[in-house]
């Protein structure tokens, strides 16, 4: 992937992740279009983005924050 940060064991991209949260994608539907993928490597993906200032599009964490506050995650 060029140097980009993956999710562990997946080709996917942490930057992935993020855009698509960003672009409204709710939690379960990137769990189905990406069905190894867990809601804990959602989770882990937002937080390394705050752990290394990591910058997508959005100069704020406060959507991130949302996020991990959104109803889908406790559909688990």
């Amino acid at each position: 992937m060029l140097g980009k940060p993956v999710i562990k064991g997946s080709r996917i991209s942490v930057s992935l992740i993020l855009e698509k949260l960003e672009a409204g994608e709710s939690i379960e539907q990137i769990l189905d279009a990406h069905p190894r993928l867990t809601r804990e490597d959602i989770q882990a993906a937002i937080e390394y983005s705050r752990e290394t200032n990591m910058k997508v599009v959005k100069d704020t964490f406060g959507f991130w924050d949302n996020a991990l506050d959104d109803k889908d995650w406790n559909n688990a």
